[in-house]
């Protein structure tokens, strides 16, 4: 991506590929990478801040506001998942909802969301220029991304400034490095308090709750007994995306296999073109591949299914999982998750913490391996969390929709309450 911006400066979608690539590495520094989200600001948003329209928004406190989100994931996503029980649960008599679709793909997803909307906005083939006019005609109060720099995101259009209030919102970990970009919305797990603002440009907004909603699916298996009961070896599991398991955490789980004789790891996701070097990684570790289970990508009723043979979820690390722990412990199963000083660093804090599973929570490398020790070697008590984990995730504020975006509105609310008095919006 580095060469790509040598040869082509102004291509917005390397520099996003880049932002995200580097949030997997433990060789950059979180300053470095934060650096490295200002160089994309200087150059797609700084040309562009002195055109920055004037608002005309009609500044009254209690009216309804135009809401508009802007994604390439209204479709089978995950995050989807996230945001479909808030566009369901939201109060359209005090909100008008706009979705803008950055993605050619229709499916069933796409057709329930487009239902949950007041105005569907196709926008895939729009140019950033077509786009900021279509959002400017449409008099967004609050304009919020839901990508970052994944995938299909519309930041150069954010970067214009089309809404007088722009947050940021579910799809990335951090910082967009855009001025433009007012607000993220976070909560105190991901983002304690003076812990994480050095890292970002927009001022951080905290739900009083956790601040994604989790919308299990409705094939999900139910939640068996634990596998180890029944076996003479544990299991260890990690499901998530190759990308996020690097070499710092493929050692740890090697400390771990050693340090517990009857156990083995089982991985998902694994394309046949890395199977052999995770295998190779781990035999450099003392680890024979006869302990390894690796495992191709499956369906989403299979995929679930897998935790059925996973006593205890291995979190990977600097890029914590997000999802692929929501499901985890919707199936019974708790991860070791390493905290950080960073939001990249911390959803296993965000998702586990309210649900009292802080004994899964290691601060050190250290930590998570002694963790992993004690936790195996107590059967009982791993399989009493199973049996009551799935009950004590639907209770809590992770689900609970509604609960939710009461919090989510009050926070519009007050926000463009802000606005409205001339109280400046980002405030970094």
């Amino acid at each position: 991506y580095r060469e790509a911006l040598q040869v082509r400066p102004n291509f917005p979608d390397a520099h996003s590929n880049l932002l995200l690539s580097i949030q997997n590495l433990e060789s950059l520094s979180h300053e470095e990478k934060f650096q490295e989200h200002l160089k994309y600001a200087n150059q797609f948003e700084a040309p562009m801040k002195l055109n920055w329209p004037t608002h005309t928004n009609a500044k009254d406190p209690s009216r309804r506001l135009r809401i508009g989100y802007v994604s390439a994931d209204f479709r089978n996503h995950v995050v989807a998942t996230f945001i479909e029980p808030i566009l369901a649960h939201h109060d359209k008599s005090r909100f008008e909802v706009f979705c803008y679709y950055n993605h050619v793909q229709q499916d069933a997803v796409t057709e329930r969301l487009k239902g949950r909307a007041d105005w569907w906005r196709p926008c895939a083939e729009m140019t950033d220029d077509a786009l900021f006019d279509c959002i400017l005609a449409d008099q967004i109060d609050i304009l919020v991304d839901l990508s970052g720099h994944t995938a299909a995101n519309r930041l150069p259009v954010f970067a214009r400034k089309p809404a007088p209030i722009q947050m940021t919102w579910i799809g990335y970990p951090g910082t967009t490095g855009l001025t433009a970009i007012d607000y993220r919305i976070t909560d105190a797990y991901l983002d304690p308090p003076n812990l994480t603002e050095r890292y970002h440009v927009e001022t951080l907004v905290r739900m009083p709750q956790v601040s994604g909603v989790f919308s299990p699916s409705p094939d999900s298996p139910e939640v068996n007994s634990l596998p180890a009961l029944g076996s003479t070896v544990v299991t260890f599991g990690s499901l998530n995306s190759p990308a996020k398991i690097r070499p710092a955490a493929l050692a740890v789980w090697a400390k771990i296999l050693l340090a517990v004789p009857q156990s083995r790891l089982l991985m998902g996701n694994v394309e046949p073109s890395s199977k052999q070097k995770i295998i190779d990684t781990f035999q450099t570790f003392g680890v024979s591949a006869d302990r390894l289970d690796l495992r191709p990508r499956v369906a989403m009723k299979d995929y679930l299914a897998m935790h059925h043979e996973i006593d205890l979820c291995l979190d990977p690390f600097p890029y914590s999982g997000g999802t692929t722990t929501c499901h985890a412990l919707w199936m019974g199963v708790p991860v070791i998750t390493l905290a950080g000083d960073h939001t990249v660093t911390r959803p296993g804090v965000a998702l586990q913490a309210p649900l009292g599973l802080s004994a899964f929570i290691a601060n050190t490398t250290e930590e998570y391996l002694a963790i992993a020790i004690t936790a195996s070697s107590d059967l009982p008590a791993l399989a009493e969390i199973r049996r009551t984990l799935r009950q004590t995730v639907q209770n809590a504020d992770l689900t609970n929709s509604a609960k939710q975006v009461i919090a989510l509105e009050k926070i519009y609310r007050d926000i463009w309450a802000n606005w409205c008095d001339g109280k400046p919006t980002n405030q970094r």
